[in-house]
């Protein structure tokens, strides 16, 4: 819906990547959610899946904008379409947020 609002009214073109890169980041920190939330694993695949084939965000995960170092590594896996290795990555990222916050460091 976004993607038609913005192609309708001409912000949707190469003169608007920072459009492109909050698509991109939103779809991101939206996978993240959906990967730390208390969904079953089934239903967070679906869902992930869903996101990842949505051709918007196919189209801006392989855009190039520049992006804060964190989004580096979804960036990667987001553009081949690495279901398992968000997943992995996003997994990886919590318990470390965990381990961190438990350790005052």
């Amino acid at each position: 819906m976004g993607k038609t609002f913005a192609e309708q009214y001409g912000f949707w073109g190469e003169i608007c990547s920072s459009m492109k890169k909050q698509f991109f980041l939103n779809g991101v920190n939206l996978l993240q959610l959906l990967f730390y939330s208390d969904y079953k694993q089934d239903k967070q695949v679906r869902l992930a899946m869903e996101i990842l084939a949505n051709s918007a965000f196919k189209e801006v995960c392989s855009a190039d904008f520049p992006l804060p170092l964190k989004y580096a590594i979804p960036r990667k896996l987001c553009k081949k379409n690495n279901l398992i290795g968000l997943e992995l990555f996003f997994r990886i990222k919590q318990n470390l947020t965990k381990y961190i916050k438990k350790r005052n460091i």
